[in-house]
Parts: C-alpha cells; sequence; structure tokens
C-alpha cells in the first residue's frame, strides 16, 4: 500500500465528499468548517497548542485551512498513515516542546501563520490568543502583558516585538529583578515593566537595588 494513503483518502473524503457550504475556500482545500471536523476526529480543541503543532508541520500558509498538498507533504514528512497515528504524533511533538529549539520553531512559524500576506504585522486580538495557546503555564507575566497591550498598546505586533518576547519569557524572572533596563530590549517591552513593577508593587529603585 503506498505510504500513508489511508489517511490521504480520508481527508479526501473530507474535503471533497462533505463540502461544507460555509467554506468558499475553492477545491482541493479544507476550510475552517472542515477544519472542526477534523479537529473533532482528532479529539483536539481549537485552541490546542497541538493545532498550532499540526499547522506548522504541514507548513500551512493560511489560517484555518490546510491544501492537498501540504496535507499530503506534511503526512509524508510527519510518517503517519491513519488519524490515530496522527494523534499520537503529535501529542509526541507536543512534548517535545519542552527543547528549547523545537518550542522556538513553532513560535517562529506562528507568526507568519497568524498574520495575513498582505500586512507586515500580527493584529493584537490574534498575537493574544497565540499567546495564550503557546506560553501556557510558561510564561507567569502573562495576564499581565495582555492587560498592558490592551490598555496602553492597543495597535498590532511587529515581528521584532513577537520574537523578543520569547527571550524576555526565557530570561527574565518573573518579580523582574533581573531585568536591564540598559539592554537591547525594545521599548513596548521597557514601558511593560515600568507597568508590570507599578502593578506588582515593586518600586524601580527596589527592583534595581536587587540587582546590583
Amino acid at each position: 500500500m503506498e505510504y500513508a494513503v489511508d489517511l490521504f483518502y480520508q481527508f479526501e473524503k473530507l474535503i471533497y465528499s462533505i463540502p461544507d457550504p460555509r467554506d468558499d475556500v475553492g477545491p482541493g482545500r479544507i476550510g475552517p468548517n472542515g477544519m472542526l471536523r477534523l479537529l473533532n476526529d482528532l479529539h483536539l480543541d481549537a485552541t490546542d497548542r497541538r493545532v498550532l503543532i499540526l499547522a506548522c508541520k504541514l507548513k500551512a500558509q493560511t489560517q484555518c485551512e490546510f491544501s492537498w498538498e501540504e496535507w499530503q507533504q506534511g503526512l509524508s514528512a510527519l510518517r503517519v498513515d491513519s488519524l490515530d497515528k496522527l494523534r499520537e504524533r503529535l501529542q509526541e511533538l507536543d512534548t517535545e516542546l519542552s527543547e528549547p529549539a523545537a518550542f522556538r520553531e513553532l513560535y517562529s512559524f506562528t507568526f507568519l501563520y497568524g498574520k495575513l500576506s498582505s500586512q507586515r504585522n500580527l493584529d493584537l486580538e490574534t498575537a493574544l490568543a497565540y499567546w495564550k495557546i503557546l506560553f501556557a503555564d510558561k510564561f507567569p507575566l502573562l495576564s499581565l502583558w495582555e492587560e498592558f497591550l490592551i490598555a496602553e498598546h492597543g495597535k498590532a505586533i511587529s515581528r521584532d516585538t513577537w520574537n523578543l518576547l520569547l527571550d524576555f519569557c526565557l530570561t527574565i524572572r518573573p518579580d523582574l529583578t533581573n531585568y536591564d533596563e540598559d539592554g537591547a530590549w525594545p521599548v513596548l517591552i521597557d514601558q511593560f515593566v515600568e507597568y508590570a513593577r507599578e502593578k506588582l508593587g515593586l518600586p524601580r529603585e527596589t527592583a534595581n537595588a536587587v540587582t546590583s
């Protein structure tokens, strides 16, 4: 049997034999409503990080859509030939995100995946949604970061800010005592640190004294 033919057939049946009139994405593609069916078969919620992992491994170009080529080539690379095996492989890949390089690959992919192709930046609402999925329990200051962006920023997120937030998350302690105002952080993160220190009741001079 040709490798992965069973899974390719399931996908083909999904996008050709069960068309959804709400999806207007053209032939040979699965759209948002078809995606929901697929995720249901995989026993995944739409906000599960493994959905992003699947999109990353398939090198998907458009949110909530897969082309036949992306599906076929991606599953061949993953070396799975059934939905059960795909589910197991996604769980393995999720576990592997404990490795910094694997997490950074997914994180970098998500920015390009989430933004419109015609735009340079990622809109704020989408960025916040993906940060919640990606960081989960990795970033204790995430809720404060969200509060700050909504209250004080209110704009789309640049790729530079997106990338440097990961560095911030990986290197700066939750109490911000090792944050260096003279470091090469973007202005937005400097402003967030000031905002967070005030909210956490940690005066700037106290924070500086701790690091000295």
